[in-house]
């Protein structure tokens, strides 16, 4: 594997070679004197007309290395006495710099020349007054990189991706005003600019084409608005606040939104927002005056937004919203039902009996009366049913509490007969809260729940179904059940 170390590790290396093996050493070049350089008083020129001399006086020995002029990249080898020339292979604003190199290894040698403006070429640079336009017309303007003289020039219009001119003049006057055809299409253009240029210092120069770019827009801006139709100033924590937001297709100078009530006045201050293409800002309403704070009536109100593009087009767009004092309310439903007409499902062991009416007479009850045909101990004497109610639907499927009471107690003659109830899950139809009611002849509570998991069919046909049922030779009657259900209305 070969490698290069650089030149101050090579000088080292070297050294340290020639001091062990005992070798004569050359003179280092910080250890003589600089040359004496005597420069042209000359700083600004042309190198083409005028020539760069310098002359040389090394009084150094002639073992102490050569000398270069060094100017930007460019490197001479020069005399150590004598006269030099610099060709100047690239033009710019520079010194020379002498160096003195020893065995490869170069140091400055502290000798420069003045600061040198070296020209062969200018720059003549047209550009728009107006970077971004929204007219056809444009005001240009041109300038020149040195002090100097335009003899001659002209100008010219091409797109930005190149192609043919669209549009050309002479450079006759230090401002001009630009006038593309009818029809030119919305983009970005270059203007370019050419000419020979007459300077005191550097002679006559040509000017290369350069070109600037600069942008047609006449087209107005768009935007994405996302806003609700419908909106709810209570404060109740739902849509309290009306957010609306704009996305432009460009960047904005501004965009601006205004409500204007249902009559066509003003309910809220000019709001204005900077943005840029695609980025999206947000705007929010209270339902309020921005001016005596009197909240908004019901109706529909217009949500005017301005936008104003960099170029200075204007568009408008109208979104439309309802104001409704509607807010959320928390109401309870509370229905009573008899046992059997609210029986959707039943279980009857063989050796029992589900009686409607209950030997107690009442108009749409159940007896559940379990080994009245035998005697069994397993689900032979089961007697259950599943009741069920439709309930009204809920704002969003809110619901809040559920609790079903039943009316019943044991049969005569069965002094010690319990029910066994509880109420379905809506997600896989387990009981929850399940609990023997007592046989004293009443009301029985079968206990409150949160109703969120309970309710079966939220935002299709909502129901509440419960279970209740007993065995092992119990004997119950129920005349009805009462559902007490509270939920959220938006009204």
């Amino acid at each position: 594997m070969t490698f290069t170390l650089p030149r101050a590790h090579v000088a080292l290396a070297l050294g340290l070679l020639i001091a062990v093996l005992g070798l004569p050493t050359a003179a280092h070049a910080t250890d003589v004197p600089p040359p004496e350089v005597a420069w042209p008083s000359v700083t600004r020129f042309n190198p083409t007309l005028t020539t760069y001399t310098f002359t040389v006086d090394d009084t150094a020995a002639s073992d102490s290395g050569d000398l270069y002029a060094v100017w930007g990249l460019e490197r001479s080898l020069i005399p150590h006495q004598g006269e030099f020339t610099m060709t100047f292979a690239e033009d710019g604003w520079n010194r020379i710099e002498v160096e003195r190199c020893v065995a490869e290894v170069c140091t400055p040698t502290g000798v420069t020349s003045d600061l040198l403006n070296v020209r062969r070429s200018a720059v003549v640079s047209a550009h728009t007054v107006e970077g971004l336009s929204r007219e056809l017309t444009v005001t240009a303007g041109y300038s020149i990189d040195l002090e100097g003289s335009l003899e001659s020039g002209r100008w010219w219009v091409t797109t930005a991706g190149g192609g043919p001119e669209v549009v050309s003049g002479p450079l006759t006057t230090n401002q001009f005003q630009v006038a593309l055809p009818e029809g030119t299409p919305d983009g970005e253009y270059l203007i370019w600019a050419e000419g020979i240029v007459n300077t005191a210092d550097y002679g006559t120069l040509v000017a290369a084409p350069f070109s600037t770019q600069f942008t047609i827009d006449r087209t107005a801006a768009t935007a994405a608005v996302s806003i609700p139709t419908i909106f709810n100033p209570a404060v109740d924590g739902y849509r309290d606040v009306l957010r609306y937001t704009v996305t432009p297709n460009e960047h904005m100078g501004s965009v601006e939104a205004q409500v204007f009530g249902p009559t066509g006045a003003e309910w809220t201050w000019p709001a204005a927002m900077v943005a840029g293409a695609g980025e999206t800002v947000a705007f929010d309403w209270d339902g309020r005056s921005a001016f005596n704070g009197s909240l908004a009536p019901e109706g529909t109100y217009t949500v005017r937004i301005s936008l104003l593009d960099a170029a200075g087009n204007t568009s408008t767009i109208n979104r439309f919203v309802t104001l409704d004092h509607a807010r959320l309310q928390t109401r309870t439903f509370r229905r009573t039902v008899s046992a059997a007409g609210s029986t959707v499902d039943k279980h009857v062991g063989r050796c029992s009996v589900l009686r409607r009416p209950s030997l107690r007479g009442w108009a749409g009850s159940l007896g559940y009366y379990s080994n009245k045909r035998c005697r069994a101990g397993s689900a032979a004497s089961q007697v259950t049913t599943v009741n069920g109610l439709l309930v009204p639907k809920a704002f969003q499927g809110k619901y809040k509490t559920l609790s079903i009471s039943t009316y019943g107690g044991a049969a005569r003659g069965y002094p010690r007969s319990g029910l066994g109830f509880g109420i379905l899950r809506a997600s896989d139809d387990s009981l929850v809260g399940l609990r023997r009611l007592g046989p004293a002849l009443g009301a029985h509570s079968g206990g409150s729940f949160a109703a969120s998991g309970l309710v079966h069919g939220k935002s299709t046909t909502p129901a509440v179904f419960w279970a209740a049922g007993t065995g092992g030779g119990q004997r119950y009657d129920v005349k009805n059940f009462t559902v007490t259900l509270t939920y959220t209305v938006l009204a």
